[in-house]
């Protein structure tokens, strides 16, 4: 196991941004700092990382000098960190598209958005529901409801 010292060397997967909302590329930064927590916090305010995503760094591991100066090359040689727009991203970068991971779905399904909420109509018995989420919040027992598409 590796130990951590004063200036330990850290392999960051961060969210990249700059493909559309929801989606993401993730990406993998060199990151030098005294813990992973400090690690993470450097990778969320680099360029190019989702700053307002609450879960822009998704793992961060401990790397020896080798591996962090290995990661550093390949950073530097990677096209997509020197893209200045998003025009000269999506024109250089074709392929970026094969790497973009898709936040919308969760186990192969859409995540329920307010819209599914909106146009579908619920009862409880032969009452219509007109607020479906402030009434299943303040009633749990909501499985008796009926829904109409």
């Amino acid at each position: 196991m590796k130990t951590q010292s004063i200036n330990s060397y850290w392999a960051a997967t961060a969210k990249c941004g700059h493909v559309g909302n929801r989606r993401y590329v993730p990406k993998e930064l060199a990151v030098r700092a005294q813990s992973a927590k400090e690690a993470a916090l450097i990778a969320r305010n680099t360029p190019r990382v989702k700053h307002h995503n609450k879960f822009a760094v998704l793992s961060v591991e401990l790397i020896s000098l080798e591996e962090y100066r290995a990661l550093k090359q390949k950073n530097r040689q990677d096209p997509y960190f020197h893209c200045h727009s998003v025009q000269d991203q999506r024109e250089l970068l074709p392929d970026v598209e094969e790497q973009v991971v898709d936040e919308r779905y969760k186990n192969d399904k859409l995540y329920d958005s307010a819209e599914s909420y909106n146009t579908r109509q619920m009862f409880d018995g032969k009452v219509k529901i007109r607020n479906p989420r402030h009434y299943i919040k303040y009633y749990p027992d909501a499985e008796r409801l009926s829904c109409v598409y």
